[in-house]
């Protein structure tokens, strides 16, 4: 079953749109982040494997996504995931975003 993802508009959303972005390519970060072949379909043990944890312990980890945009120049974007209620509630929720 898909996660539900949360993006937080304060710190996520403002970067983004921050960036050089097309409409376009914005909306392509954006459907991985909550489209059906993104982040919504995180595998547990990708989320649960220590490599990909934010720090031993904490309830985050990280995630990155690589695209090509509209202007021909690949993208590497680096978010970090909240997972806290991901096994009770099934939701996901990027709390960082930063263009690597």
């Amino acid at each position: 079953m898909p996660y539900h993802v949360e993006i937080d508009e304060g710190l996520v959303l403002d970067y983004l749109e921050g960036t050089d972005l097309s409409i376009e390519d914005l909306d392509k970060l954006l459907d991985f982040l909550d489209g059906p072949e993104g982040l919504t379909i995180v595998p547990d043990a990708y989320r649960n494997d220590p490599a990909n944890r934010s720090g031993h312990g904490t309830s985050r980890f990280e995630i990155r996504h690589l695209f090509e945009d509209s202007a021909g120049r690949y993208r590497l974007f680096r978010f970090v995931v909240d997972d806290t209620h991901a096994a009770t509630y099934g939701v996901l929720r990027v709390v960082y975003v930063e263009e690597l």
